[in-house]
């Protein structure tokens, strides 16, 4: 699933795109995408296909945002388009790269067009008139970014907690886009094996986390995101954070800092890699 840093490089290169733009024309091949739309604050019932057009319809884009894994297309006139890419959703604008599996194509002019293409179909759009209110970004803890995340919440949220550090750095609700890939290279940075409980999480220890979430975060920013599968950026292009992981995906390959092999193992259904000698 792309994460915090694919979705951030995807809106970047949206922001320098669309904003400014008009959607002229809708049209929603696979109409199952919007039903996220039923979930939104406040909407409507009995939602249609014509109804989701025509709240998109004629709108000019002023803003491109991002909390957490949503992207959000904030309209000048009234409301927002909600996206989650899930599994293996993609936003392109180059048409060379537009294959099967169209699930919502937006035109306007001049020469804007973009394809929501999905070939798992679990990404979702949603409509909202407030995005803020919209249940499921309502629901999500600070953001990791600039400073979101602090040693003191991150550690309120831990100290009562069993479950497995890994786990609970993937509750979206305690932070707010974070993954499986950049919560196994935090937890390496810090010297933390994945599973260990959340309670025995030090204050020392919840500061270095909340200082390499950033720096991994960061890093893949500018690496443009970590391109396993099927993550591309809006042309079609891979990321290269998978060159500078430290352990994610690893398994048997030497430790980068002390040469002892990487391990692999299903922690709560996810694969978790760690060093059993840098964490403890």
């Amino acid at each position: 699933m792309p994460e915090l840093p694919e979705v951030e490089t995807i809106r970047r290169d949206l922001a320098a795109r669309i904003v400014g733009r008009s959607i002229a024309e809708v049209e929603v091949p696979d109409p199952a995408i919007f039903t996220g739309y039923k979930r939104g604050s406040k909407a409507p019932k009995d939602i249609s296909l014509n109804g989701f057009v025509r709240d998109l319809k004629g709108k000019t884009i002023l803003h491109v945002l991002r909390f957490g894994k949503y992207l959000i297309f904030e309209f000048k006139q009234e409301g927002a388009l909600i996206l989650h890419l899930r599994m293996t959703g993609q936003l392109l604008v180059d048409p060379e790269q537009f294959k099967a599996r169209l699930r919502l194509v937006l035109t306007g002019a001049p020469n804007l067009v973009l394809v929501f293409q999905d070939q798992r179909r679990f990404g979702e759009v949603a409509y909202a008139q407030n995005w803020r209110l919209f249940e499921p970004l309502a629901k999500l803890g600070p953001e990791p970014l600039n400073g979101g995340l602090s040693p003191e919440h991150l550690r309120s949220k831990l100290k009562f907690r069993s479950a497995s550090i890994h786990s609970l750095l993937l509750n979206q609700r305690i932070i707010a886009g974070l993954g499986n890939i950049y919560a196994n290279e935090a937890l390496f940075h810090s010297g933390i094996r994945p599973e260990r409980c959340g309670n025995s999480i030090s204050g020392k220890e919840a500061s270095a986390l909340c200082a390499n979430i950033q720096k991994v975060l960061d890093q893949s920013i500018a690496s443009r995101g970590y391109s396993m599968s099927n993550y591309v950026d809006t042309f079609g292009k891979r990321g290269a954070m998978q060159n500078h992981s430290w352990v994610y995906d690893w398994e048997g390959d030497p430790c980068r800092k002390c040469k002892t092999l990487i391990v692999r193992r299903i922690l709560c259904g996810r694969s978790v890699y760690f060093c059993r000698k840098c964490q403890r």
